[in-house]
């Protein structure tokens, strides 16, 4: 099928090779104006064509531009993605769409909402061991989750106007956030520490308790920005641990090898036994591929698999990082 791109950036270019790898073309690519990064990217891409407006791109026949990819800068998304929205064309919008809850609450709540044929894009959720963990998530007894995500503060977030003092949540951590409500159901914030107030009206951590409001499992959360430490997710069953650190990585531990004292290590050792390990395929960017056979199947011919990203999940991270952040 043929794509329209919107913005040409080091996101846009991951989407694109997942495009040209299954066999998609990309008709125009929209920026603004003309520059060498967007002949580039045409070159290395094969865009016949390029435009500056996103209202061209908008008006081209559905024939030449069936669907749209859009990868913008994130304090410029939300109006572009508001203009796809509206125009209905089956459209894949990196996160974050918008930067508050609000704002998607009100696509969301139009008399005829918007984003019936989108998805945003929160990859993580197309790992391809996720199906193990949900299968256990189905069959075992939950008994507590830990989620530590150390994600670094770009320069342009560390400073960013005191109007998003979510940026940091949404442009980093809303992606193993998403994680949680996708596997979780709803979380409410029991408690919350925030600590190291910066410029922007954030803060440099977030530290308390979640609780899945289906389930009353306690989710340990752990926000240290720039902290010198690995993402981990990890999911404590009754009997085993799920563990992904880093999030790319499954591993299962079921049981204990515990090593008596000797000599020359007079202490006793423990060491949880590994029962799996599994790692996301690497060939693209983690998750990019199946997110866009998920986006084609279930926006362009109206077939979901019920994993992919909605505007309305989106609104309900855009509203938890809201929460975490102490601003609704």
């Amino acid at each position: 099928m043929k794509f329209g791109f919107i913005g040409c950036g080091p996101m846009a270019r991951h989407h694109a090779a997942v495009v040209r790898g299954l066999g998609h073309q990309i008709d125009t690519v929209c920026t603004t104006g003309d520059s060498d990064r967007r002949r580039r990217f045409m070159d290395d891409f094969q865009v016949g064509r390029a435009c500056d407006r996103v209202e061209d791109l908008l008006a081209m026949d559905r024939n030449v531009v069936e669907a749209l990819l859009v990868a913008t800068p994130w304090d410029r998304t939300a109006d572009i993605a508001e203009q796809v929205l509206e125009a209905g064309i089956p459209s894949l919008i990196e996160k974050p769409p918008a930067l508050s809850s609000r704002r998607l609450r009100e696509w969301l709540e139009r008399p005829t909402p918007l984003g019936e044929r989108t998805l945003i894009g929160h990859n993580r959720r197309f790992y391809e061991f996720l199906p193990e963990v949900r299968q256990a998530l189905s069959t075992r007894t939950l008994l507590s989750v830990e989620g530590s995500f150390p994600d670094p503060l770009d320069a342009d977030f560390a400073s960013a106007p005191a109007w998003v003092p979510t940026m940091g949540l949404l442009s980093r951590t809303s992606h193993p956030l998403d994680l949680l409500l996708h596997l979780l159901g709803d979380l409410r914030v029991e408690q919350m520490h925030r600590t190291g107030r910066r410029d922007d009206g954030g803060f440099a951590a977030y530290n308390g308790l979640l609780v899945a409001t289906a389930t009353d499992v306690p989710v340990h959360l752990r926000i240290n920005f720039d902290a010198p430490s690995r993402h981990r997710l990890a999911l404590h069953f009754s009997d085993r641990i799920y563990e992904l650190s880093p999030l790319e990585t499954l591993t299962v531990y079921h049981g204990m090898d515990v090593a008596d004292p000797t000599p020359e290590h007079p202490i006793r050792r423990y060491s949880p036994q590994v029962e799996i390990s599994l790692k996301a395929d690497l060939t693209y960017k983690p998750g990019l591929r199946g997110q866009l056979e998920e986006f084609i199947a279930s926006c362009v011919h109206g077939k979901p698999r019920g994993v992919g990203c909605t505007l309305a999940d989106t609104e309900r991270v855009t509203r938890l990082c809201e929460a975490i952040v102490g601003s609704n």
